[in-house]
């Protein structure tokens, strides 16, 4: 009932305060709407994730956190060099996240060290082809 509450009230005042409504409607006010998102989204995903890490092991994390900096680096670099059109690969990236899936499925049933390791280096694959895509 407060978000609501919360809600009306700016809503009411950015609707009916003149000043208020064109500066939102204004460039600098988009920009001050398109930022606030972007600082919003980051602290959001920054403390979920770190809600996340604290349950695991931190070199489990740092791994994690090393190969996502590896494959995002890499990504961007790959789409500043090539002008390969990567949106016809969907439906292989659905068959591979289907068999993923399923070893996903034996992993919960049976523990090999060496396994884990296999389905982490091939989630890490998928991660890199979906964000090529």
């Amino acid at each position: 009932m407060i978000q609501l509450a919360i809600t009306f009230g700016l809503i009411a005042l950015f609707h009916f305060i003149s000043s208020i409504s064109e500066y939102v409607r204004s460039p600098s006010g988009q920009w001050l709407y398109i930022t606030s998102y972007v600082v919003f989204l980051a602290l959001s995903m920054g403390y979920i994730m770190s809600t996340i890490s604290a349950y695991y092991k931190i070199e489990s994390v740092l791994i994690v956190v090393g190969i996502t900096v590896f494959v995002c680096l890499g990504v961007t670099l790959f789409s500043f060099q090539t002008k390969s059109d990567f949106t016809s690969c969907m439906g292989v990236l659905l068959v591979m996240s289907l068999t993923l899936l399923a070893f996903d499925f034996v992993c919960i049933f049976t523990y090999s060290r060496i396994m884990y390791t296999v389905y982490t280096g091939l989630g890490a694959v998928f991660f890199f082809d979906f964000l090529g895509c």
